[in-house]
Parts: structure tokens; C-alpha cells; sequence
């Protein structure tokens, strides 16, 4: 347990962008963990969350409102991800 605590605190997102309609940002992983989940919000003034992916491959995402706010939960690995919102 306190090698995926250790892990999950060194682990962190980088580098984000935002250009209107898409959001990057790359993730690095800290050793020993796993199963860590991110959580993006599912609708912004851009519009509506419709494709995340990781260096290119898509990303399967579930839709959780918490506290009334409705995100898009995913497990993330080390690399580049693009959010991509439609109007």
C-alpha cells in the first residue's frame, strides 16, 4: 500500500493546452502505481466531451455526475492525451 501511495504522489499531469475545442496534457506515473483514474468534465463552453485519447489510441470513459457536475472517469497510463469537445 505504501509503495502505491508513494506512487500515486509522484505521479502527475503535464504540459496542458488548451485550444478551444481539444485539451492535451500527458501524464507521467510514478513507479508502483496502478489503477489510477482521471476525471475531465463533460461539458464546457466548447461543448461536449466526445474522444479522449493516449498517443493516439482511443480511451474508453464512463459518465459520473459528482456534486452535480457530470465528468468523463478514465484509467490513465503514462503518455499524451487529447480531449477532444464538439459544440
Amino acid at each position: 500500500m505504501l509503495d502505491w501511495l508513494h506512487g500515486r504522489n509522484g505521479s502527475s499531469f503535464q504540459s496542458l493546452t488548451w485550444n478551444g475545442t481539444m485539451e492535451s496534457f500527458s501524464v507521467a506515473v510514478g513507479a508502483g502505481a496502478n489503477g489510477l483514474q482521471a476525471m475531465l468534465p463533460t461539458t464546457m463552453t466548447a461543448g461536449t466531451l466526445t474522444t479522449i485519447t493516449v498517443n493516439g489510441s482511443p480511451v474508453a470513459f464512463t459518465r459520473q455526475t459528482i456534486k452535480g457536475v457530470a465528468y468523463a472517469l478514465f484509467q490513465v497510463a503514462a503518455g499524451t492525451y487529447q480531449a477532444i469537445y464538439t459544440p
